[in-house]
């Protein structure tokens, strides 16, 4: 089952805009260089306030099983819709090529919605 998120600081025009997260660092592939995460990262906001909670942090770690998945493609076709917007990872970020891939097919499948990455 897909697991988006609707942060509540995000919306535009007044319109809720889904977003489909992973956990920050654990996601990252450029966190890290020689085992010590970067500067950049070491301030992520998607590591403090809401971000830390229990529940906040299953769904991420869910959906970064999830998307394994044969049917995930397709699952998130149906849960994005007809929604006029859709953001790719208010946290977490493209961790494989894999995942890669099935975003742009996703990206192909849902023409009428304006995809932020």
């Amino acid at each position: 089952m897909i697991k988006l998120s609707y942060p509540s600081k995000m919306r535009i025009n007044g319109e809720k805009v889904g977003t489909f997260d992973l956990n920050a660092g654990a996601s990252c592939p450029g966190s890290k260089e020689n085992g010590e995460v970067v500067e950049v990262c070491k301030s992520c906001y998607a590591k403090k306030n809401m971000y830390n909670f229990p529940v906040v942090k299953n769904k991420r770690i869910r959906n970064q099983q999830d998307y394994k998945r044969d049917g995930w493609v397709e699952d998130m076709v149906k849960a994005i819709g007809t929604s006029k917007r859709f953001r790719w990872f208010s946290s977490g970020d493209i961790e494989t090529p894999e995942l890669a891939l099935k975003i742009k097919e996703i990206i192909s499948k849902t023409p009428s919605t304006k995809h932020w990455l």
